[in-house]
């Protein structure tokens, strides 16, 4: 079942620019293509490309690869833009249609988590939704209206950006009727503090003779 309605929001880590105090949808105009980049049996990422795109009449391109990996629980993505000189800042952000409540929590000190913790899946259950971004790339959190034309019932981080620089954060679905650890805003918590762990943590490979 589709568990998660998003309206007309930034869902569930959908992406934006913010510029001139205005959050542009990536891709509500322009061009857009798909390109899968690799696709394997326990990781695959691919490429969506947005060529044409403009804020605020100006053309960019926008490249957001995106990574998903087996029995995670999360996927990664990993953005960038060319073009015009503008000052923009990357948004991305959480549907808050269900919760009343956003929990911002320093899960180590490389990475904070922004996470919605209720009653909003569709059935009723309980559906745990996280955020999670580099600390060094934080501007400010925040809120959108509730109603109205473009982006609404979000929340929102924005992250530093700049023309070629790629900026990557993680999003995080935790649903109690999947797992009954997710039936805890603690687990959850603790959950994505040991993800923080793994993230900044390098791959150790050791070779035995």
């Amino acid at each position: 079942m589709d568990i998660l309605k998003v309206g007309s929001s930034l869902g569930a880590g959908a992406i934006g620019y913010l510029y001139s105090d205005t959050i542009y949808r990536v891709g509500d105009n322009g061009k857009g293509t798909y390109e899968m980049l690799f696709e394997g049996s326990q990781r695959s990422r691919f490429n969506l490309g947005f060529q044409g795109w403009k804020v605020d009449m100006v053309p960019l391109e926008v490249n957001h690869q995106i990574e998903i990996t087996a029995g995670r629980h999360y996927y990664q993505g990993s953005v960038s833009y060319t073009g015009a000189d503008l000052d923009l800042t990357l948004v991305s952000g959480i549907v808050n249609r269900k919760s009343n409540k956003l929990h911002v929590v320093e899960v180590d000190s490389n990475h904070i988590a922004l996470i919605t913790y209720d009653v909003q899946s569709e059935d009723g259950s309980i559906l745990a939704m996280a955020l999670m971004v580099p600390t060094a790339k934080l501007v400010h959190l925040g809120e959108t209206r509730e109603h109205g034309d473009g982006i609404i019932q979000t929340y929102f981080a924005v992250l530093e950006a700049a023309p070629e620089d790629s900026v990557t954060y993680r999003f995080y679905a935790l649903w109690e009727k999947e797992d009954p650890r997710w039936a805890s805003l603690e687990n959850v918590t603790d959950y994505l503090k040991s993800e923080a762990v793994r993230w900044t943590q390098s791959v150790v490979i050791e070779v035995l003779q």
